[in-house]
């Protein structure tokens, strides 16, 4: 998991839904805080990564049309004080970030996976949508 990075913990995972006791859970909760990974070191190669790494994500997240609101203007940096909740996301959207984020962050951070290569979201997604189509 990529420094920083603020996980939810499972029973947020269930946003919005009504536990057996009638209660409806957490509406909305904080999944990425990019001042907050940031402020993990001082090194400016880390900044530069972290930035490219949150940059390609929000890019690829809206061009998916996977948000419910721009996080990045075109041609623009990302914000250090942009952060993703839930409620920027759609439901697909963050069907994907559940599943697959976590990983991503992972491989990008060790340097495994380049911060520009969004093949395994995309693959994710693709089954994130297939489910989708069937439970049509």
């Amino acid at each position: 998991m990529a420094p920083g990075y603020c996980r939810a913990d499972q029973r947020e995972w269930h946003a919005n839904k009504v536990d057996w006791f009638g209660t409806v859970l957490m509406d909305d909760f904080l999944i990425i805080d990019v001042g907050a990974t940031l402020a993990a070191s001082k090194q400016l190669s880390y900044k530069n990564s972290v930035r490219a790494m949150y940059q390609a994500l929000a890019v690829f997240l809206q061009t998916n049309q996977l948000t419910t609101h721009a996080l990045v203007n075109d041609d623009e940096q990302i914000s250090d004080d942009l952060v993703i909740r839930r409620s920027d996301l759609t439901d697909v959207g963050f069907e994907l970030i559940k599943g697959k984020l976590d990983y991503w962050l992972d491989r990008v951070s060790t340097a495994r996976t380049a911060s520009g290569d969004m093949s395994i979201l995309e693959a994710e997604l693709q089954v994130v949508l297939s489910s989708q189509g069937d439970n049509s």
